[in-house]
């Protein structure tokens, strides 16, 4: 065999070996992309009963298409078909062998807030195994919680300023009890601190530049606190947790000019 014919040959082997890596790579990122959409936005294309322990919120729309391959924008379409259903219970496909490892009132949660803060929790849990498209991810889930909160009329039957003040409390509010308790409820703690993190993040990207929507977001945030303030004993839990959430808030500048606007008494 000529020294041409064989480097042809060589060639050709190469190639075929990046291609097949290549489409290894593409299938593996693929399934992660599904793993998403099953264990984190707990949704399933299949409306028989599932057979794993972790019962599923059925997408209608996206289960009409023919999917071959899964990526972002697929899961871009998943979560905005789950955050439109009114009744996420109503499309719940059970577990048929066990018992479902996440409470049904979680999988079926239908306040917008709380659901892609529990989406971002539940991804950050299971950071290694999605390390190839964590960012990715993760940056959709505040892109998401950032556009409800800046365009409202998309979730006009929700309350999101009573939403993100529950967030705040419970992200803050709890905080000074996690840290004498730390080692006995460690997964707790973690979970505190990845709802902070959460928040920071959906922060950090709405106050990049004030809206009306968002200073009118905060100044029912500071009037609903203040009025729940009142009535409080001054050493009371309760206080300790709002004064913790403005101290945190505080922060951010553009939020204490905002604060700085309301008529507290």
């Amino acid at each position: 065999m000529s020294k041409s014919s064989s480097k042809s040959s060589s060639a050709k082997s190469i190639v075929k070996t990046v291609d097949l890596n290549s489409r290894t790579t593409s299938s593996s990122t693929s399934n992660l992309y599904k793993d998403i959409l099953e264990l984190v936005l707990l949704c399933t294309l299949t409306e028989e009963p599932s057979t794993s322990s972790l019962s599923k919120i059925y997408l209608t729309e996206l289960a009409s298409l023919d999917i071959k391959n899964w990526d972002k924008n697929r899961i871009d379409q998943a979560l905005f078909e789950r955050l439109r259903i009114c009744d996420p219970s109503s499309q719940l496909i059970t577990s048929s062998t066990k018992r479902s490892s996440i409470a049904h009132e979680i999988i079926s949660e239908n306040r917008c807030l709380h659901y892609l803060s529990g989406c971002y929790q539940r991804l950050l849990r299971q950071r290694d195994h999605f390390q190839l498209i964590l960012d990715d991810i993760q940056k959709l889930f505040i892109d998401h919680s950032k556009t409800a909160i800046t365009l409202p009329s998309m979730y006009d039957d929700q309350d999101l300023s009573k939403q993100w003040i529950e967030l705040l409390i419970e992200s803050n509010g709890k905080k000074n009890l996690h840290i004498f308790f730390m080692k006995k409820n460690l997964r707790i703690y973690l979970d505190n601190a990845l709802l902070c993190e959460y928040i920071d993040f959906v922060n950090n990207e709405l106050l990049s530049s004030m809206t009306t929507e968002i200073e009118s977001l905060y100044k029912k945030v500071f009037h609903y606190m203040y009025k729940a303030i009142q009535p409080l004993d001054y050493f009371s839990n309760d206080v300790i947790s709002y004064i913790s959430v403005l101290t945190h808030l505080s922060q951010w500048a553009i939020l204490v000019q905002v604060h700085e606007k309301i008529v507290l008494f």
